[in-house]
């Protein structure tokens, strides 16, 4: 029904209807190296037509370290009716990460392989504790793994069905747990909201939902310090917080002393109204952490990341 041509020194995928017949297509292109999806869109191919869809120039060199993936979907059922890889060399893939193919999730490996995503301030040793809150797919992990065994890692996620996908992923590793949490300050159920991109599913309940919102479900919520002590786990060294503006609730209900074994603190802020954030540096400059703003990332801006070190 379809033949697909990768172009990768033109940044250009064609997709051909191979049929006397028009057809409606959904179309997502993953990464081969990592499994990940990058560009997801649609199409109306006429019969005996073609499409060309644009790789990102900025991210091109990296899918052409190994190729990439072409799945196509039927727009009315989203079944897959085609699968298609295009190595541009012979390897195995190295990092491979598993998720919804539909799901676009390449953006926070790119980020954090490639462009510096924590201004060289995350290294990591075998010692190390990681509490990967806002875990999703399981990228922030993955890319921790490469740089170190580590001692452990907890990986907290509250999204249902990517909990399948991260035991998939690191299935046989002993050094890693997943708990099926989200954080907050408090021990409770809540409602949690979802989106077409999993990146952006959260516990607070935004206004002017889009096309992408897929709707809600009833989480698990936990205080993280009162968890850590009634599951005897090990205290955390690094924690990589990216949980869509639950963070202030769950920073303040942590105890200054909590924080007396962290180096590192990853914080992905969000709803930064009245400028939230500031609290939040400043308790930390007090307990002797330094304070690093990521790169183009503004103190008024409504989101942005900060990194909390010693």
């Amino acid at each position: 029904m379809f033949q697909t041509i990768y172009y990768p020194e033109n940044y250009i995928l064609t997709i051909i209807n191979k049929t006397d017949q028009s057809v409606d297509i959904d179309v997502s292109l993953l990464c081969l190296d990592t499994n990940l999806c990058f560009i997801k869109g649609w199409a109306g191919i006429p019969p005996y037509g073609y499409i060309n869809f644009s790789l990102p120039k900025e991210m091109s060199s990296f899918l052409n370290e190994l190729g990439i993936k072409v799945v196509i979907f039927d727009k009315e059922n989203g079944k897959i009716i085609f699968e298609e890889s295009h190595f541009t060399k012979e390897d195995i893939p190295g990092n491979l990460i598993y998720s919804d193919p539909k799901d676009i999730t390449y953006g926070p490996w790119w980020s954090m392989k490639y462009k510096n995503e924590y201004e060289g301030l995350l290294n990591v040793n075998e010692d190390d504790v990681v509490y990967d809150l806002g875990g999703n797919v399981g990228v922030f992990t993955k890319y921790i793994l490469n740089q170190s065994p580590v001692k452990k890692v907890y990986i907290f996620e509250p999204t249902k069905k990517l909990i399948p996908y991260l035991e998939k992923t690191f299935l046989g590793l002993e050094n890693v747990t997943i708990f099926e949490k989200g954080i907050t300050g408090e021990n409770k159920e809540s409602v949690f909201h979802l989106f077409s991109h999993s990146v952006s599913n959260t516990l607070v309940d935004l206004e002017n939902k889009n096309e992408t919102y897929d709707g809600y479900e009833i989480v698990q919520c936990v205080n993280l310090q009162d968890f850590i002590i009634k599951n005897n786990l090990l205290t955390p060294t690094i924690i990589k917080m990216d949980i869509e503006g639950s963070e202030y609730e769950s920073l303040e209900a942590s105890t200054d002393d909590f924080f007396s074994t962290v180096r590192l603190l990853l914080l992905e802020y969000h709803n930064n109204t009245n400028g939230r954030i500031m609290w939040v540096i400043e308790r930390f400059l007090n307990l002797g952490f330094k304070v690093c703003l990521k790169t183009e990332c503004n103190l008024k801006d409504l989101s942005g990341n900060i990194i909390l070190y010693k």
